[in-house]
């Protein structure tokens, strides 16, 4: 067989592969890979979301500051975001599957150990850093799998299996309560640790779109590595205030989720009430992304301002609520209403990854290291309600603390409206790249840019 006649098979082999890549987009197995990432982020985030309800427990049964113990959380939620680029690169070298897998059992081992956990530093290490670098691991690639396997209906698949988080913050929140009142909040981690094997079954739903294969692997790895990615978005001005809006808006996201049951009580409001605020929240949340979902795919380039307005409206309604935050009714509809626009700022972040660098290519990169900028506020942000409260300062603190931050992060964001997104690598395009290992003659070298694993 001479070298033209090898060239023409790997061409008609190549075209196969995408034709059945395009196949595979928007079809029934794609819904599949979507409901296997609600159940995924049912799991993982659920479990993140309803803390609240454990944050309670712990405080009466370690008798610590809340400041103190506001930390189990808090690095949970930090190594769940903080480690998203790393499990950006695990999951393009080994694959979704895998490290979803992987995620799930390191879940579970986090969520078990701590059941028997003495003292309350030892949750700092098996809640917070085992629990919730398995939940990294999980998340991620998740959402990179649906981002992959959608084109046509992207934005509106990713509402949904975001909705996971929220359905699985209502359910566990009730669920979690019962358990509590019945069997303690040892029993509470332990089905939950039990619970965290379903994240395993759900990543085996995770198979690889089949790659396009190119002629020039190691070329491509070298055009598009992680370096040369990380250099395009430090350089990409609207990346960048987007990164920056984000990480203010977000040191007061987990607020809510941590403190809220706790100022309830101190308002007089039995657990049962207060539990069931977080489940208004997550309901709220759910119907909020699939809404936002369903408006982002009909009004694509609308969706950077729909962000920006509904960062602003939830932080001014956290701070103006704070003027009836003593009734219980006031409570009831402010988590609503932050539940409904957090699904803009939760649900449409990943499509925002996408609008702030407009390449495939760069989204999965973009989106880990926006979410590892963000940690760094997640983690101070419920800590710092529990030193401000422990001084003796009101507990209103928290709608303060949540609000202004949100407000300050849309202030950022405006200036990216008018902004177009800057040259990166396009998606399924042709780059000209000098190749040093090559002749002369042959430097100019015409590559194709394939899909990796990772978005």
């Amino acid at each position: 067989m001479t070298n033209a006649d090898e060239e023409r098979l790997n061409d008609a082999k190549a075209t196969t592969d995408a034709e059945n890549v395009c196949a595979t987009k928007d079809s029934g197995y794609a819904w599949l890979v979507c409901g296997a990432a609600f159940c995924t982020l049912f799991v993982t985030l659920g479990i993140h979301y309803s803390c609240g309800v454990v944050f309670v427990a712990l405080l009466d049964s370690f008798g610590e500051s809340k400041a103190k113990t506001a930390w189990v959380q808090s690095i949970s939620q930090f190594m769940l975001f903080f480690f998203c680029p790393l499990s950006s690169l695990l999951t393009e070298r080994y694959g979704a599957r895998v490290v979803t897998m992987t995620g799930g059992i390191l879940m579970s081992v986090g969520l078990l150990v701590s059941s028997y956990a003495q003292q309350l530093n030892i949750l700092y290490i098996t809640y917070g850093v085992i629990f919730g670098f398995g939940s990294a691991l999980a998340y991620l690639p998740t959402l990179v799998m649906v981002g992959q396997y959608f084109e046509k209906r992207r934005s509106l698949a990713t509402g949904i299996a975001t909705c996971g988080s929220n359905t699985g913050a209502l359910s566990l929140a009730i669920v979690q309560e019962v358990v509590l009142n019945k069997h303690g909040w040892r029993n509470v981690f332990r089905f939950n640790s039990g619970f965290a094997l379903v994240v395993i079954m759900c990543g085996v739903i995770f198979r690889p779109l089949i790659p396009v294969p190119t002629r020039e692997r190691p070329m491509v790895a070298k055009a598009i590595g992680f370096k040369k990615k990380f250099g395009l978005l430090m350089r990409n001005k609207k990346f960048i205030l987007w990164c920056m809006a984000s990480t203010a808006g977000t040191f007061g996201y987990f607020i809510p989720l941590v403190h809220l049951l706790r100022y309830a009580e101190d308002n007089k409001v039995s657990l049962h009430k207060a539990t069931l605020l977080i489940t208004y929240m997550s309901a709220g949340s759910a119907v909020g992304k699939i809404i936002y979902g369903r408006i982002s795919d009909h009004f694509q380039s609308w969706t950077p301002i729909i962000y920006m307005i509904s960062m602003f409206i939830s932080g001014l309604s956290s701070i103006l609520f704070s003027l009836v935050s003593t009734s219980y009714t006031g409570l009831v509809v402010y988590v609503i209403i932050f539940g409904l626009l957090d699904g803009s700022f939760i649900g449409l972040m990943s499509i925002m990854a996408f609008k702030c660098t407009g390449s495939l290519e760069l989204m999965s990169h973009s989106w880990g290291i926006s979410l590892m900028f963000m940690s760094c506020s997640m983690i101070v942000g419920p800590p710092t309600v529990g030193w401000v409260r422990d001084a003796g300062i009101s507990y209103k603190c928290l709608f303060y603390l949540t609000g202004g931050p949100m407000i300050l992060g849309a202030l950022i964001l405006l200036p990216t409206i008018w902004m177009k997104n800057e040259a990166s690598f396009p998606d399924n395009s042709i780059v000209l790249m000098n190749d040093p290992a090559l002749p002369e003659s042959n430097s100019q070298h015409r590559i194709e840019i394939e899909r990796l694993t990772v978005l």
